[in-house]
Formats: structure tokens, C-alpha cells, sequence
């Protein structure tokens, strides 16, 4: 009967644990990996700029910001470019190539931190569901049958 009992833990057990411990890797994998998407996307919200209007430097989450509260303020059909948050007018940016310390405590372009991460697509998605809800309403098209 013992030799039964070992058996069937083998049979049934090793199975059954391998299959638990494979899941749980994949959730761990899954969880670094979402984390590491997250890096990026952060990195590449807090790019520099200089507007070539006035100079300044702001970072690419600044600028979407504007360009969310230009759409909603006077909403213009679309506009390609991001606006400079300082000046308030489309302008192209030129990338900082080196950055020096203090840009991470100017005020003018303050980084984007981990914490404050869910908080700006939060924001966005306000801004987003704001702007939607804020367009007039098309007019149905006749159909070419009625008059």
C-alpha cells in the first residue's frame, strides 16, 4: 500500500506542483516585464527639449499636457505638433544632448518620477475623455435617396 500512496504522489503530485511553479514564473516574468515597460515609457516621457521660439527646456510629458489643455481651450481640428508649455506656440524642439545636473531640479522641466507615473495617464485620460465629450455632435449625412 505504501508503495501505492508514492506512486500516485509522483503521478499526480509532480504534475500538479511543476505546473504551479511554472505559473508562477510566468507571473513573475510577466510582473518584470511590465516593470521594465514601464522604465521606458518614463525614460521617454522625460526627454528634453529647447523650444525654438523661446528657448526654454520642457519635456515631452509637459508638452502633451499643453497640447491637452490647447486642444480643449480652443479646440482647433488637429494640430501635429507639440505646443511649447512655456510660450503656448507649436514649435520644434531641439533634443539637449547632455544633461547637466541641475535640469533635474529646474523648475522649468522637472522629471516625470515613478510615483507620478499612474497619476499623469490618469490626468491624460481626463483630458482625453474632456476633449471627447467637449466636440459638438456631427449632423447625420442623407443618404443619397431622399432629398
Amino acid at each position: 500500500m505504501n508503495q501505492f500512496l508514492t506512486l500516485l504522489v509522483c503521478l499526480i503530485g509532480m504534475p500538479i506542483a511543476g505546473f504551479l511553479v511554472y505559473r508562477l514564473l510566468e507571473r513573475l516574468m510577466k510582473h518584470i516585464d511590465v516593470k521594465e515597460e514601464e522604465k521606458k515609457k518614463l525614460a521617454e516621457l522625460n526627454q528634453l527639449g529647447e523650444c525654438s521660439h523661446c528657448g526654454r527646456l520642457s519635456r515631452i510629458y509637459q508638452r502633451e499636457l499643453a497640447r491637452c489643455s490647447l486642444l480643449l481651450s480652443e479646440r482647433p481640428e488637429g494640430s501635429p505638433s507639440l505646443p511649447c508649455p512655456h510660450c503656448k506656440q507649436e514649435a520644434d524642439y531641439f533634443p539637449v544632448p547632455a544633461a547637466l545636473p541641475f535640469y533635474d531640479t529646474h523648475p522649468d522641466c522637472l522629471p516625470l518620477q515613478k510615483s507620478e507615473y499612474a497619476e499623469y495617464y490618469k490626468e491624460k485620460e481626463q483630458w482625453a475623455q474632456l476633449l471627447y465629450l467637449s466636440k459638438p455632435a456631427r449632423p447625420l449625412m442623407k443618404e443619397e435617396g431622399e432629398a
